[in-house]
């Protein structure tokens, strides 16, 4: 049976100065179990972050520099004079003789006749412009060949006017205009004929036109 405690008396835990304190020796006693858990684990982690691989940065590499290209040394070679060449002017063309004249000759038979008169075949309003200007005037003699129909296929100047404007335009218009009544061999069948004609080109004295003379140009003056 517990006594009781007067009123007054002093309570708690009675030390004993000459013994050990329980509560310094159960401190000691954590502390020591802590140290020894300490150097328990220190191993395990180290071993632990030791079989972890560690991530490392990636490394870029550099593009590699362009090759510096050295341009080659430029050669200035001495000035050369090269003579000239004229080339020799070129021959002349070769001019080609005209074709020979049909014969006129008149086979057995009858000539070819023309069908109107042959002043309607040139008229005044048939001179040459240009030839007007010029004032070329002249006579024009022309031979015709006829085919069988008494059509002129082929013209020919026998003696020309002088010009190559009045002789060009005299042949073409007599292949335009001339029409025959075809020339007939002595049984009666159509033949081809040749026929010759000559032409005057005049101008009238109101119509020619007194040449201009010639001046030459004057030089710009120098600036």
């Amino acid at each position: 049976m517990p006594k009781s405690i007067p009123h007054g008396a002093h309570t708690g835990v009675v030390r004993d100065d000459a013994g050990p304190d329980v509560f310094e020796m159960v401190r000691a006693l954590a502390i020591t179990a802590l140290a020894i858990v300490a150097l328990a684990i220190t191993p395990a982690v180290a071993a632990t972050r030791a079989k972890k691989p560690v991530k490392r940065a990636r490394v870029i590499p550099r593009p590699p520099r362009p090759p510096v290209v050295v341009p080659p040394p430029v050669m200035v070679l001495p000035r050369v004079a090269v003579p000239m060449t004229v080339a020799p002017p070129a021959p002349p063309a070769p001019v080609m003789p005209r074709p020979p004249l049909p014969p006129l000759v008149s086979p057995p038979g009858d000539a070819a006749k023309p069908l109107v008169n042959p002043g309607e075949w040139v008229t005044d309003g048939d001179y040459p412009p240009e030839a007007k200007r010029q004032g070329e005037q002249g006579r024009v003699v022309v031979r015709m060949a006829l085919d069988r129909k008494g059509l002129p296929y082929r013209c020919w100047v026998v003696s020309s006017s002088g010009s190559e404007r009045l002789d060009a335009t005299t042949c073409y218009l007599m292949q335009s205009r001339a029409r025959f009544a075809p020339a007939r061999d002595p049984d009666g069948k159509p033949m081809e004929w040749t026929y010759q004609i000559s032409f005057r080109w005049t101008l009238r004295d109101e119509e020619l036109q007194p040449a201009l003379p010639v001046v030459p140009p004057v030089p710009a003056p120098a600036k």
